[in-house]
């Protein structure tokens, strides 16, 4: 008899010992789904982009060049996209299309940026070589787009800061 009161006394000690490990996993369970912790989320309330859209004119004479080239379909398909970023930006810019010129690159110093936004620099012909000079002489240019690997590169990457093109991909 003392036996099966001492093994009854083990039982309930492991019963409470288990029952406490079942507890703290639910416990563990429950807190980790966030149930404890989960706040009623409040609705927001999201308007239509028309109807808070501000007053996006650039400012000031326009003081950046966008060259596309409408010949080059990925030029051509980036084409609204880079004039929404910079009208987004409040930025005036002239556009210039390199398949049809409007004479913005006749006088490149009126200008403070030029974002160049085709991949092929042979594209603008002799024209380079003023953008060239424009560059040395203090303007920022940027190309938007990857360039294709050309001879005309090859000749005006080292004053425009290119420092290495290649065709191969690289891992970055």
């Amino acid at each position: 008899m003392h036996n099966n009161s001492t093994n009854k006394k083990r039982f309930y000690s492991l019963l409470r010992v288990f029952a406490g490990f079942v507890a703290l996993f639910i416990l563990l369970l429950m807190e980790r789904i966030g149930i404890l912790y989960k706040k009623p989320y409040s609705v927001v309330k999201l308007y239509d982009h028309k109807t808070i859209e501000a007053d996006k004119s650039p400012i000031g004479p326009a003081t950046c060049l966008l060259i596309i080239d409408s010949s080059n379909a990925t030029s051509l398909a980036d084409k609204d996209e880079f004039e929404q970023i910079l009208t987004d930006m409040r930025i005036a810019h002239d556009t210039e299309d390199l398949s049809n010129q409007k004479g913005y690159l006749q006088n490149l110093t009126r200008y403070e940026t030029i974002v160049y936004a085709t991949t092929d620099v042979s594209a603008i012909g002799e024209t380079m070589l003023q953008l060239k000079n424009w560059v040395a002489d203090g303007g920022s240019m940027m190309f938007a787009l990857p360039l294709q690997k050309t001879n005309e590169l090859n000749v005006i990457s080292p004053s425009i800061g290119i420092e290495d093109s290649g065709y191969e991909y690289a891992m970055v």
